[in-house]
């Protein structure tokens, strides 16, 4: 490649810095298919409260509710992620990003990868099961292995079929192709990505912990029985406040900082890697 990915990293940063729409899909992709998920899964849970429905009549209700929910979140989430992907190589190309971009994606590229990731899916819940059962029979886990390689060789199919504009099989074979001529780098990206994601976390649960212990001391130091009782109550109420505000940064820097950046640098990647 005639760029390190290293450099692709850093100047791909420089794009998003400069491009901060590109996170309106990720924020709207969280926004829509939370909702869906409140609005589908709180009918059956609804009507066997209220005693509408027997609890196996609300549980066949709830598979189907499942089945529409995956059906409707991939749908939302091909878009945006096509979206996504589209924005990102219109700001890689110095164009400037404007609100209709965030709508606009390709349908045959949303279509495509709606297919795709359906597909995709299927496939991992079929073999996840198949896999599993082979590895409790003869006590050797198949599965992660699997998960991790599967994922790796189908991680730049979704660029494929959205940059090169090709129906979901030709961006099928394209996608395994990039990641054949490069396995290395495709594994340090994804693995890079990965670790990223687990530094948050990790960081996350650190400030809770740390939250936790404090309060714990200070409870420690209280004599009285009434107080103790007084100040358990304060703690719980403030770990659920930390815990909140804590989760609700981490998902602002996952949704509009870190997501953002790593379809920049995929995408970058994967267009420099086509025009080596």
């Amino acid at each position: 490649m005639t760029k390190s990915i290293e450099k692709i990293i850093v100047e791909s940063y420089e794009i998003w810095r400069k491009n901060l729409k590109i996170s309106l899909p990720f924020l709207l992709n969280f926004l829509f298919s939370t909702l869906l998920f409140a609005a589908i899964f709180s009918i059956p849970l609804v009507l066997l409260l209220f005693g509408i429905l027997e609890p196996l009549t609300s549980f066949l209700l709830f598979l189907l509710m499942s089945f529409l929910y995956f059906i409707l979140w991939n749908l939302i989430n091909s878009f945006f992620t096509a979206s996504a992907i589209s924005m990102s190589k219109y700001a890689i190309n110095g164009e400037k990003l404007e609100y209709k971009h965030i709508f606009h994606p390709k349908m045959k590229s949303f279509g495509n990868l709606f297919i795709f990731y359906l597909f995709y899916f299927i496939f991992l819940i079929v073999m996840s099961i198949l896999l599993g059962l082979v590895g409790t029979l003869l006590r050797i886990n198949f599965l992660e292995l699997f998960l991790i390689s599967i994922t790796l060789l189908l991680y730049p199919v979704p660029y494929a079929i959205v940059l090169d504009k090709v129906n979901f099989i030709e961006g099928s074979r394209r996608g395994i192709e990039f990641f054949s001529r490069n396995k290395s780098l495709v594994t340090l990206l994804y693995f890079f990505q990965g670790f990223i994601f687990q530094v948050i976390s990790v960081l996350f649960y650190a400030a809770i912990f740390i939250v936790i212990g404090t309060l714990i001391l200070l409870i420690s130091n209280v004599q009285n029985l009434t107080q103790i009782v007084q100040s358990t109550a304060h703690l719980a109420s403030g770990l659920l406040a930390l815990l909140a505000i804590f989760l609700l940064v981490s998902l602002i820097i996952n949704i509009l900082v870190i997501s953002p950046i790593f379809t920049i640098i995929w995408t970058n990647f994967y267009l420099k890697g086509e025009n080596e």
